[in-house]
């Protein structure tokens, strides 16, 4: 269950997030250069506004996909934090293994302990990043990092010493 929870949280995270959230602010864009354009169509026929044009439009795709780089934690200075997170799926793609197989209880208490030493250290980094730059509030915006540590860990189950 602790798997299972942790794999949707991320999967939570990363789509409504990192991807939905950054896509829909560019959509919004686009929605507001597409209204500036009818709009000038209906008022000024013959006249052109300026909306940006192609430049503007590249610059603000390639924000766009930034910040989704950024949000995946697939930046390169996001490494160490993707190796860990990546560790963690290793840890339960190998439970999965070992239920289709035969479960040794030994193996299955190793393993978790595994799971849980690194969901805690990756909890851990996640808190620590929200003061680094880009992480952070940034003009009111919540801290979406915080959000992916709030959806793992929302109750404080990882964040108790046991």
């Amino acid at each position: 269950m602790q798997a299972r929870h942790f794999v949707n949280a991320c999967a939570r995270y990363f789509f409504d997030v990192a991807v939905g959230e950054t896509w829909v602010e560019f959509m919004a864009y686009l929605d507001g250069v597409e209204a500036a354009m009818q709009e000038e169509d209906e008022m000024e026929p013959d006249g052109m506004r300026d909306v940006g044009g192609v430049d503007e439009l590249r610059r603000r795709h390639e924000a766009c996909l930034d910040k989704m780089l950024f949000g995946l934690l697939l930046r390169h200075r996001q490494t160490k934090v993707m190796t860990l997170l990546e560790e963690i799926f290793s840890a339960v793609l190998g439970f999965e293994k070992m239920c289709l197989g035969t479960i040794m209880d030994a193996d299955i208490i190793a393993l978790h302990g595994e799971f849980a030493q690194k969901v805690t250290v990756f909890l851990e980094v996640c808190r620590g990043l929200g003061g680094k730059k880009g992480y952070g509030v940034e003009g009111g915006k919540e801290n979406s990092i915080e959000r992916l540590v709030l959806g793992i860990d929302f109750n404080g189950f990882h964040s108790k010493k046991r």
